[in-house]
């Protein structure tokens, strides 16, 4: 099984049919809601198409940061917004998990919201601290096999890919995950480089969509960063 995590799209909370009305679109400047905190990947996406949405429109695109409860905050946001457009919402798979583990929700996922487009799509990545004993997936589950004690790992947030990620490896291999969810992938990533949490699993580039094959980042003490495809 491979988890990969993606960004399904803008969401409109109900766009207004300008070319209906002989309107140009935008009328206003344009704000996109990130459900996660500033400085993570999906933060960082949106801040370069804004930028070429705002040279294209002539309006500036403005990047806010709503993180919170799993992309709900922004998500709810975004269901609030006046339905002209001028409001668009980045979502993440969580948008569906969200509505699928049946989490009270104050929208109505299908019905709610207008899809535009899907963004990226790229796949997850486990990280480490370069003190970190292991250097591979499998000397991770053989060393928390062998303590017994459970592992404490992040994420961008509960229910978002990187959680249900986490999840399925302690499925998968009997082992014990402690998840620490964090507001988006850049405060989750500091911890890890801090030494305050060991593993993460963040992001990466599409090395994996490209070979078909899971890659694994091997971080070794005294040594650069290596990839490799298993």
């Amino acid at each position: 099984m491979r988890l990969t995590t993606c960004l399904l799209g803008l969401a409109l909370a109900g766009l207004t049919a300008f070319s209906a009305y002989g309107q140009a679109f935008p009328t206003q400047n344009v704000t996109i809601l990130v459900p996660f905190a500033a400085g993570g990947p999906t933060d960082v996406i949106m801040r370069i198409l804004g930028e070429r949405l705002t040279a294209r429109w002539g309006k500036s695109v403005i990047i806010e940061n709503r993180p919170g409860a799993g992309t709900i905050v922004a998500t709810a946001a975004l269901a609030r917004a006046a339905p002209d457009g001028h409001t668009l919402g980045v979502v993440t798979n969580s948008f569906a998990i969200n509505a699928a583990i049946n989490q009270p929700l104050t929208y109505n996922t299908l019905t709610d919201f207008a899809g535009v487009s899907m963004v990226v799509f790229v796949p997850i990545v486990l990280v480490a601290n370069p003190t970190f004993a292991p250097n591979t997936v499998a000397e991770l589950v053989a060393l928390a096999k062998k303590t017994g004690e459970p592992l404490s790992f992040t994420s961008p947030g509960p229910r978002t890919v990187g959680h249900l990620a986490g999840a399925w490896l302690e499925n998968l291999t009997g082992i014990k995950l402690i998840h620490i969810a964090y507001n988006g992938s850049a405060p989750a990533l500091t911890d890890v480089l801090a030494g305050r949490v060991p593993i993460k699993r963040i992001l990466g580039e599409r090395l994996t969509a490209r070979w078909g094959k899971s890659v694994i980042i091997e971080n070794r003490p005294g040594a650069c960063s290596t990839c490799g495809a298993r």
